[in-house]
Formats: structure tokens, sequence, C-alpha cells
């Protein structure tokens, strides 16, 4: 069932970006804010986990 989700997400299936970023686990989520990370998080998160990030970063 489709989201309605407002937050951009990235593929990558060849791993560029995520050697760029020397990312190691999966999944991996940055929270950015004017092109500044406020926050980064790994593995398993809840929805409310990710929106708190979010609202957080503001």
């Amino acid at each position: 069932r489709a989201k309605e989700y407002r937050f951009e997400n990235i593929n990558d299936p060849s791993s560029d970006i995520m050697r760029e970023w020397k990312i190691s686990v999966t999944p991996t989520i940055y929270i950015l804010r004017n092109g500044e990370v406020t926050s980064i998080t790994t593995g398993i998160t809840t929805p409310i986990g990710i929106l708190a990030r979010i609202w957080l970063a503001r």
C-alpha cells in the first residue's frame, strides 16, 4: 500500500553514496537541515522516531 511520505529517499544500488558517506550499516538515516547533518540513526527505527528527529531538526 502506498504511503504519503514527505521526505526524500535516495536508493543507492551501486553503493557509491554509501562509500562516500562512510555508511557501514543499513538502514542508515541522515536528517539534514539547510545542507547540514542534524541527526544520524542506524538500524531499524519506528516512524515516530524518524518524525521526532525531523521535528528536532527544525
